[in-house]
């Protein structure tokens, strides 16, 4: 496979339709050559031709891309019945792969065709991504064509805008100040390296991946085997390797992209070195560490997300507004949907729903807690130790939680989803409805910020007493009235008063005009009133 992405860049850029020919023959050679898919080749250029007519067809017409994704996914729709009719096995080669990954390509290039058509007060409402991907001039038939049918990845992806593979057909990809002899160094080196990283993972798969097999989980045998408690660490462990063959294959399938060009990202503005990221599609640490379930999202499978967020997630959205939870239980219910009819996938993201509307906002209202900062925002020393507390526990919880979900992911059926999840007790449904009922039914999101808001002003109001800032300065920094403001002052005099730190009531008083004048109350003032108050004077004079 190394070859061929070798002689696709050995094509002069002068000849763009000797690539694209080049290209959609090597995809025909792997689909029909070696996996005998003559019939999925035929449905995957059928959606190509159509959804190519109807992009430039109905270009003007503002819900084009809705019509092509409906027309996309309903041809999808029919291999999905067929294989859940004929219970067509996970293992077997068929065509529904390549078809999932063509129709990122033929939406996103609806979407992009869409915006590049848009006037320029809507241009200005476009994000950076979308206006870097605009097409503003139609290929032709043969380019779509071997865009959408792109050999290194036409098994299992990844998927990119028809831009990058424009600027690859004519080397605009590779444009850059530094000297042509440079252009592509290190491009071999970084696609042996994605290669040799993903048949790691694919031996220790073929190795332990008879073991972590979710299906024991509905064993009766091996359930009286195994306490509830080393179920629970099963699905862990099951959950771990099971990602190893997903590590696997986006790797290798990175490695021939990155062999043929595609995955050149510019340099490294640090050290000058080329960058081969363009087209990653997964990133394993930040899977394994993530700290919420949006962090491991983003980081899984990431050109599919991508996807989701640029065709979905954000289009949904009317202008003017943010996406609401609304907007991400329908992102993956389409997730759900591209995969396949099995309701475990619908389980699955659903409860994804959840986790991803829990972690926002567990990070909002119990996340600053842990957070120490200056004056500045920077976190300070002595609250480190707290902030790696909430780190170690977000890990621990988000891998215990994403583990559970992917339960009826990976047994597809209702039946069996429902008894995988009972055989461990539910653990995750129980953590997530729990958190629900205490952030949405019992006030705790108002509670948490109540706290928040209090630490907040305690913090200032001791900036205030000790570190010459002036109360106009605190109104501004906290937001607060000036009712609230006198009474917080109000206690922390009070405070100051029982403790002995202030030298008389008269002293008290006069820090408080201070106060409500919005001076300043310095810490050589106070240090006096203290001071006074050790000579037994009982004067605030001094202040």
């Amino acid at each position: 496979m190394e070859s061929l992405p070798l002689v696709f860049l050995r094509i002069p850029p002068q000849y763009p339709n000797l690539r694209h020919a080049f290209n959609l023959s090597s995809s025909l050679f792997f689909l029909v050559g070696i996996f005998s898919l003559k019939w999925g080749l035929i449905n995957l250029i059928l959606n190509s031709v159509i959804s190519y007519s109807l992009a430039h067809t109905l270009s003007r017409y503002k819900h084009m891309p809705w019509i092509v994704m409906a027309f996309a996914m309903s041809h999808l729709l029919c291999f999905h019945l067929r294989r859940l009719i004929h219970t067509t096995p996970s293992t077997s080669v068929e065509i529904s792969g390549s078809l999932m990954v063509l129709i990122q390509r033929t939406t996103t290039y609806a979407w992009n065709v869409h915006d590049g058509c848009c006037t320029d007060a809507e241009l200005q409402e476009l994000q950076d991504h979308q206006k870097d991907n605009r097409v503003t001039h139609k290929p032709s038939l043969l380019a779509f064509l071997a865009y959408t049918l792109y050999f290194p990845a036409i098994l299992v992806g990844p998927a990119f805008p028809y831009d990058a593979y424009a600027s690859l057909v004519d080397d605009s990809l590779f444009e850059t100040p530094r000297p042509r002899k440079l252009k592509l160094k290190g491009r071999r080196r970084a696609g042996y390296r994605r290669m040799v990283f993903g048949l790691f993972f694919l031996a220790i798969y073929a190795v332990w991946g008879g073991s972590a097999d979710m299906s024991r989980l509905i064993d009766p045998a091996w359930q009286r085997n195994h306490t509830i408690l080393r179920r629970i660490l099963f699905v862990q462990k099951a959950g771990v390797i099971t990602r190893f063959k997903y590590y696997a294959v986006w790797s290798i399938s990175e490695g021939a992209c990155i062999i043929s060009g595609l995955g050149f990202n510019g340099y490294n503005a640090a050290n000058g070195r080329t960058r081969w990221d363009r087209v990653r599609n997964i990133d394993v640490l930040s899977v394994e560490l993530a700290q919420n379930i949006k962090e491991l999202l983003d980081a899984w499978n990431m050109n599919t997300n991508i996807w989701l967020k640029t065709c979905v997630y954000l289009r949904i959205t009317s202008r003017g507004k943010k996406p609401g939870f609304a907007s991400t239980l329908f992102t993956f219910l389409t997730s759900a949907f591209w995969h396949g009819l099995p309701l475990g996938y619908y389980l699955t993201f659903v409860f994804g729903g959840f986790l991803q509307a829990l972690g926002k906002m567990v990070r909002r209202n119990v996340r600053p807690f842990f957070i120490a900062t200056d004056k500045q925002g920077e976190q300070i020393e002595q609250g480190k130790h707290l902030k790696y507390l909430y780190d170690v526990l977000s890990i621990i919880t988000t891998q215990t939680l994403i583990n559970f979900a992917v339960i009826p992911f990976l047994l597809l059926d209702w039946r069996d989803s429902v008894r995988g999840w009972n055989s461990v007790c539910w653990y995750g449904v129980v953590v997530v409805a729990c958190a629900f009922a205490y952030f949405k039914g019992f006030g705790g999101v108002g509670r948490l910020q109540s706290r928040l808001q209090k630490q907040q002003r305690d913090d200032t109001l001791n900036d205030l007493l000790f570190d010459a800032t002036p109360t106009s300065e605190l109104r501004d920094r906290v937001g607060l009235d000036e009712e609230l403001l006198t009474r917080d002052v109000d206690e922390m005099i009070q405070k100051l008063l029982s403790n002995g730190s202030l030298a008389s009531r008269e002293a008290a008083d006069q820090i408080k005009d201070m106060s409500s004048d919005g001076k300043a109350i310095t810490k050589a003032a106070v240090k006096d009133a203290v001071e006074g108050n050790r000579s037994g004077s009982g004067s605030g004079s001094d202040i």
